[in-house]
């Protein structure tokens, strides 16, 4: 995980033109190519023996990291949605990771460029692959998190955010761990989607979007250590309030 990787563009050229970072979103799309010619490579010389196998997946990954991997396996499972030969857990799987329409101007959707061509069965294999080596890293998933708690107010809670838009060096259980303090993005039905919070890994301060997070996590699943900082985190919160109160009796 010591390796930077360039950031994967999570929006169109359209939006990058308005941002002024075309050549940020030019080189991820053409990173996204390389990476998705690279996975039908791999593919097409991987046989029943799993070391060739694992080795297809840990070169790829070596190449263009996780987050771009992950990146391009969902964006081609999401144009073959209709294909029975991928397992519904994956297609659930992929299409939990938003991919903008990116039409360009003569009307030709970009995405398009980097859909794998590989035999969808030996792809699916590969989808599983790629997750049990994301598994492995011990990350926070959806299932970590109270159920349907993406519709709650997130406020004062412990949040799980998303690996796609964190950079590759956070994508670890502490970096994922945020207590939202702040931000219209706290409430579900706010225009807003701005959530301010603290690492409860460092305690830094940081903000970041709605669209960003998985769910409050459940209380069965917080770490020890976790724990111990928010309560930490709390603390002054909670002394300022008491405070509050006997300013208001006295």
């Amino acid at each position: 995980m010591e390796t930077e990787f360039p950031r994967v563009y999570p929006y169109s050229k359209a939006e990058s033109r308005r941002l002024g970072e075309t050549g940020e979103w030019s080189v991820s799309h053409a990173a996204n190519i390389a990476c998705c010619r690279a996975i039908d490579q791999v593919i097409g010389i991987q046989t029943a023996d799993q070391q060739l196998a694992d080795a297809g997946i840990k070169y790829v990954i070596a190449e263009y990291g996780y987050a771009r991997v992950g990146w391009v396996l969902s964006n081609t499972l999401q144009y073959k949605d209709y294909d029975a030969r991928f397992d519904q857990s994956n297609k659930q799987w992929a299409h939990r990771v938003w991919i903008p329409r990116d039409i360009n101007r003569a009307g030709r959707n970009l995405n398009t460029e980097f859909i794998m061509q590989a035999d969808p069965a030996a792809l699916n294999s590969f989808v599983n692959q790629y997750r049990t080596a994301v598994q492995e890293l011990g990350i926070f998933d959806a299932s970590q998190c109270q159920q349907d708690s993406t519709q709650e107010n997130y406020q004062g809670h412990v949040l799980v955010l998303a690996l796609n838009n964190l950079p590759e060096e956070y994508w670890t259980p502490k970096k994922q761990l945020w207590l939202a303090t702040g931000g219209f993005g706290c409430s579900p039905t706010a225009s807003g989607r701005t959530i301010f919070g603290r690492s409860l890994a460092d305690g830094m301060k940081g903000r970041f979007q709605r669209s960003d997070v998985l769910g409050i996590i459940r209380d069965d699943q917080m770490p020890a250590w976790a724990a111990e900082t928010l309560e930490e985190l709390q603390m002054p919160q909670q002394e300022a309030t008491q405070n509050q109160g006997m300013d208001l009796q006295m």
